[in-house]
């Protein structure tokens, strides 16, 4: 099969298309309001009232931010569910099962997250991730 041959690459496209970029107004725009979050979050108060509690959850040893993650996710699992049934009505079985999963898996990390945390270093699940990320 014939190959094509490519010209060799110029050092100018590279600031050429940067130019082209920020002449851009759309591209523009979109860069300035993808700045704005990370600008309030800087002076917000919210930020200011939730930093320690942050700290306290980045000081807590695994099991209990496992834990932790484990009650967010059943109260929001919980919480979803009250609310959909209440405003939309029936579902079905695999909706049920697939709910009824959900919420016994986060009640299993809330009340044991050594056990998870054992059971995931001892997982072939995660020996075969780590594998294949290398």
């Amino acid at each position: 099969m014939n190959q094509v041959l490519l010209p060799p690459p110029d050092p100018a496209d590279e600031e050429r298309a940067k130019a082209v970029l920020r002449s851009s107004r759309i591209v523009v725009w979109i860069d300035r309001a993808l700045d704005i979050p990370g600008e309030a979050w800087k002076s917000s108060t919210v930020r200011r009232m939730l930093t320690p509690t942050i700290a306290r959850v980045q000081a807590a040893d695994a099991p209990e931010q496992l834990r932790l993650v484990g009650v967010v996710l059943l109260i929001a699992a919980v919480t979803h569910i009250v609310l959909y049934l209440v405003f939309s009505g029936a579902v079905g079985w695999p909706t049920w099962t697939g709910w009824t999963g959900f919420v016994v898996a986060a009640a299993v990390i809330a009340a044991k997250p050594r056990e998870v945390i054992a059971a995931w270093k001892d997982s072939t699940v995660r020996r075969w991730l780590t594998r294949r990320a290398r």
